[in-house]
C-alpha cells in the first residue's frame, strides 16, 4: 500500500460521520516507551494510533506514553 493511499484510509476513517466503535485496547509493550490503541470499527476497520497523553474530565495524571487504564 502506497504511503498516500494509507494517508487518505486513515482519514476516511475517522471521519466517518458515525463511525461505530466495537472495541478500543492498550498495545502497551514493556521496556517501550510508544503506547498504542487499537479501535476495532464495526464496519471491520481496524485502527492503531500512538498516544502520548489523554486529557479529559476523571482522567488520572500520567507520565507521558503510560495510558491510564480507566480511559480504555
Amino acid at each position: 500500500m502506497q504511503l498516500r493511499e494509507l494517508d487518505t484510509l486513515l482519514v476516511s476513517l475517522l471521519s466517518q460521520e458515525h463511525p461505530e466503535i466495537l472495541s478500543a485496547a492498550a498495545l502497551n509493550k514493556e521496556h517501550s516507551r510508544h503506547s498504542r490503541v487499537r479501535v476495532e470499527f464495526a464496519s471491520g476497520a481496524r485502527a492503531t494510533i500512538q498516544v502520548r497523553t489523554v486529557e479529559g474530565p476523571k482522567v488520572p495524571g500520567h507520565k507521558p506514553y503510560e495510558i491510564p487504564a480507566e480511559v480504555i
